[in-house]
């Protein structure tokens, strides 16, 4: 029997006027679980509000139950003004990373929300939606007779057996350049998770802080999904894509066989260089944009990182890496603990010595159920910003990290680096469009790049 007939679920956002890396994707995690429960209600509406050109109010007095994702503490004051506006008979259940991070404090302080979801929730959607009594489904809080109930974690799925449904959409996701080029992209989720235990990350971990294992989709599965997929611009948004390598051999195999043309990108380790087979097969797959996880320039701080590799490590991988042709990108952490100015600025120069085109730079932050935040507030001299859990010290506050940061972006990105970035481009067969065309895409890409990669450090608060 079904609880509801039309359920609406709600991206919350307030546009930034200025560039803002989470903007460039679909709200895919919502596309989950709005795909889980499709067949239980009559109507499904999904609002991405950084798109949305109708009123709210428009969607909000005309559905049973309201979803709306909460991943980032950004999100959380448009959530509690649409707590606001939804009527008092309608169902409301809040779900994503940060809600489940202070779900206690959500619920004590707003009651009119009537279910948190913590964690992944296809699954737990659907026990919801099917009318199964809320005290027989894991991982959820809820209010009962006036009181907060937080029924036990839910396990994570080995498998994952759904991807989203792309036909409801209401949006095309076009993005432009600063050039006025405009391609359509789309994220992929292949897997969940990561089995590795960097000091600072918290990807082996659920969003309250406990273990869990890497969960995937079949190699059988991810190609179908990127079949249905319009946007010629794929990226994938594993934790690790690279766990399995047989699983990722399997994916390129079946993309060539059935000649997909998609440019794809994803995050991998170094240790990608130690399989030249499978990363042949990769580049003939459509995989042109490899982002790496380097986070330093200092030997200590990879070591105490858990990294598990060192700067000359690096350095011999990328001599692999770079006979690939493919766009590489490097993701380095500024002002770790331990590091002084001399350590961190030393990140252009060796990010030149790996032939790195791209490099993206962030602060060090200690998310809640991170290792690393004990060990800072145990370190003195030592701080996190609770406001957007950025580390800093007495000996570097957040202003001369960001100075740091910006002189790193100097450096690196020189005249004679973007006329690499150029060259790279135009080798590598980025782009499988006709080369009349090409040149005009090359100048546009370069300029979006240069703006998406310099400046996505300074808005990710």
């Amino acid at each position: 029997m079904r609880r509801w007939n039309n359920a609406l679920f709600i991206y919350p956002y307030k546009t930034p006027k200025k560039f803002n890396y989470y903007n460039l994707f679909p709200p895919l995690g919502l596309e989950y679980i709005a795909t889980a429960v499709m067949d239980l209600v009559d109507k499904i509406t999904i609002i991405d509000m950084r798109y949305e050109t109708e009123p709210i109010s428009k969607f909000l007095h005309s559905a049973d139950v309201i979803g709306i994702n909460m991943n980032w503490p950004h999100q959380r004051d448009i959530t509690l003004s649409l707590l606001d506006q939804i009527p008092e008979e309608t169902t409301v259940i809040l779900g994503g990373i940060h809600a489940t991070q202070i779900v206690g404090e959500l619920l004590e302080t707003n009651p009119r929300i009537d279910i948190i979801v913590r964690g992944d929730g296809e699954e737990i959607a659907r026990n919801i939606f099917s009318g199964k009594p809320l005290s027989e489904i894991d991982g959820i809080s809820y209010y009962q007779s006036g009181r907060i109930v937080h029924n036990p974690p839910r396990k994570s799925s080995k498998k994952i057996e759904i991807y989203p449904d792309r036909s409801l959409r209401r949006y095309k996701y076009q993005h432009r350049t600063p050039l006025g080029f405009s391609f359509g992209l789309d994220t992929i989720m292949s897997s969940r998770g990561c089995p590795f235990r960097c000091e600072f990350c918290t990807h082996r971990l659920n969003a309250l802080g406990e273990t869990r294992g890497w969960s995937y989709k079949s190699a059988e599965l991810v190609v179908e999904e990127i079949k249905s997929i319009d946007a010629k611009v794929i990226i994938f948004s594993d934790d690790n894509f690279m766990v399995d390598m047989k699983r990722v051999e399997r994916i390129c195999d079946l993309l060539i066989a059935q000649d997909i043309k998609k440019l794809l990108s994803l995050e991998a380790r170094i240790d990608i260089a130690y399989y030249p087979d499978i990363l042949k097969k990769m580049r003939k797959a459509g995989f042109r944009i490899v982002a790496y996880g380097i986070e330093s320039a200092q030997d200590k701080t990879l070591q105490r990182i858990g990294k598990g590799f060192t700067t000359q490590q690096i350095k011999e991988a990328f001599k692999i890496l770079r006979k690939f042709k493919m766009i590489n990108i490097g993701y380095f952490i500024v002002g770790y603990i331990g590091e002084d100015e001399k350590d961190m600025l030393e990140i252009p120069s060796f990010a030149h010595s790996l032939g790195l085109d791209f490099i993206v730079l962030s602060e060090l932050r200690a998310l809640k159920y991170s290792p690393l935040r004990k060990i800072v507030e145990n370190t003195p001299g030592y701080h996190i910003d609770e406001k957007n859990d950025r580390v800093y010290s007495e000996q570097y506050p957040l202003s001369q990290i960001m100075s740091i940061l910006r002189r790193i972006i100097k450096e690196f990105y020189t005249p004679a680096q973007y006329f690499r970035i150029i060259k790279k481009i135009i080798r590598s067969n980025l782009l499988f469009q006709p080369i009349a065309v090409k040149g005009l895409i090359i100048a546009t890409l370069v300029s979006y790049l240069e703006k998406f990669f310099k400046r996505r450090f300074l808005y990710l608060t």
